[in-house]
């Protein structure tokens, strides 16, 4: 289940309320985007436009739990005790990108981290990544995933300048989960 605090975190970074133009996902309500998930949205607005903001809240929680949290494999890497830091960035990734694109992220990493071995990058959570995660569960891997996090985003900018509004937002995510030494 989706930890409270994971959940607190995503909404200081997600906010309350946006629809900022160059949101591919548009009109969003505590980060449940209208343009990627209107069942979802419709869900959560409801309850927020009534100014039942607790209960949308809880709402947004349960989405996030099952459409992010437990499709990421969160609740398999916590079940294999994988450092809570590396399953809380792999949950928000989920969310701000995507589920098969943070696994994507979390693969690449794990190959850069340890580049004796070759982890299908295929956005696919399966036994060999967990397998590889155990081996290099630690903060040096975290630290590659939050580096490989900001290229990704790098990039995104690169082919879409629009998004160039977002850079140091998502910098600042990012970097939120780096382990400092």
């Amino acid at each position: 289940m989706l930890p409270t605090t994971f959940f607190k975190k995503l909404i200081e970074f997600e906010g309350e309320y946006s629809n900022h133009i160059n949101d591919p996902g548009g009109e969003t309500i505590y980060g449940i985007a209208k343009n990627r998930d209107v069942e979802a949205f419709i869900l959560v607005e409801k309850y927020y436009s009534s100014n039942m903001k607790t209960e949308a809240l809880m709402t947004a929680k349960d989405v996030y739990d099952i459409k992010y949290y437990q499709k990421a494999s969160c609740e398999v890497m916590e079940n294999s005790n994988i450092m809570n830091s590396i399953i809380h960035q792999v949950f928000d990734m989920a969310v701000n990108m995507g589920v098969k694109t943070s696994i994507k992220i979390l693969q690449k990493s794990i190959n850069k981290y340890n580049r004796n071995t070759k982890v299908i990058v295929d956005g696919s959570f399966g036994p060999s990544t967990l397998a590889e995660l155990i081996k290099c569960n630690n903060t040096t891997l975290n630290n590659v995933i939050v580096d490989e996090r900001i290229d990704y985003y790098k990039n995104l900018c690169i082919k879409n300048p629009k998004l160039n509004t977002f850079i140091n937002g998502w910098t600042n995510r990012a970097n939120y989960f780096k382990f400092k030494a």
